[in-house]
């Protein structure tokens, strides 16, 4: 009987040389998704670093640019003092102007 059970039952369909099973595909498809899905990871990463260093950048920008306002006032300031001064001759307006000094 067993002789007849194996001659009854279907052969096992053996896929063809070089043809990709549903399994296969499968693995592929997901492969492929981890690669894209890392991609985008290292990208947001990198991109999230260059935030970080660019804000720094504009922080530094702020600061400099009030540092020149700043400076700028103070030469307005001596400008306009020594113009008082060659005006009337008013020595107190010479020694503010040298305590206003920073260089």
């Amino acid at each position: 009987m067993s002789a007849e059970f194996h001659s009854l039952a279907a052969p096992a369909a053996l896929p063809a040389p070089g043809a990709i099973t549903p399994q296969t595909r499968v693995l592929a498809g997901f492969f492929c998704a981890l690669l894209i899905t890392l991609g985008i990871g290292a990208m947001a990463w990198q991109s999230e670093r260059e935030l970080v260093a660019d804000s720094g950048n504009v922080v530094h920008t702020f600061a400099v640019m009030k540092a020149l306002q700043e400076l700028r006032a103070e030469v307005i300031d001596n400008q306009a003092r020594a113009r008082g001064y060659a005006l009337s001759g008013n020595e107190a307006l010479l020694a503010r102007k040298g305590q206003a000094s920073r260089c």
